[in-house]
C-alpha cells in the first residue's frame, strides 16, 4: 500500500487527510478501528478491488479513480464525492453515496442509495449470490 499521508480518525474529528495513491486489500486493511473516515481525499485505484469489504467507511469531498472500487463494503458512504474509470462500482455493498459526475457503471448494489449525476450502465444480474436491492438515482 503507498499512501501519501494518512490519519484514523474518529468520526467525529473535522481533520483533512490527503490519500494520494493506494492500492487496498483486505489482508492489508486496518482492523483496529471500526469507523473509517476520509475527509477531502483523491484515491487512484493502481489495481481493481479499492476498500473491498470494508466496514463503516465514510469517504467525504473524494474523488476515487479506478476499476471495481468499493464493493463487498458494509455501511459505506460516500459524500460529495466524484469518480473517474469507474466500472461495476459497489457489487455486493450497503452503501448511501452522493456522486457528482458520470460513473462508467454500478453492479449489483446490495442495499441502499446511489445518487449519481450519469451513469454509463447500471448492472443488475439475475445470477447474484445474494438479493440486490441497491437503487440507484438519477439527478
Amino acid at each position: 500500500m503507498e499512501i501519501s499521508s494518512s490519519i484514523t480518525l474518529p468520526s467525529q474529528d473535522p481533520v483533512r487527510i490527503d490519500v494520494k495513491y493506494v492500492d487496498m486489500f483486505p489482508e492489508e486493511s486496518d482492523k483496529t478501528n471500526d469507523s473509517h473516515v476520509h475527509p477531502e481525499c483523491e484515491i487512484y485505484i493502481n489495481l481493481s478491488g479499492l476498500a473491498w469489504f470494508s466496514e463503516g467507511l465514510t469517504l467525504i469531498n473524494c474523488h476515487i479513480i479506478g476499476t471495481q472500487p468499493l464493493c463487498y463494503c458494509k455501511d459505506l458512504k460516500l459524500i460529495n464525492c466524484t469518480m473517474e474509470a469507474t466500472d461495476l462500482s459497489f457489487e455486493y455493498s450497503d452503501v448511501e453515496a452522493d456522486i457528482h459526475g458520470h460513473v462508467d457503471s454500478i453492479k449489483n448494489p446490495r442495499s441502499g442509495n446511489i445518487t449519481v449525476d450519469s451513469v454509463g450502465e447500471i448492472l443488475m444480474t439475475d445470477d447474484t449470490v445474494m438479493d440486490c436491492t441497491g437503487q440507484v438515482h438519477i439527478r
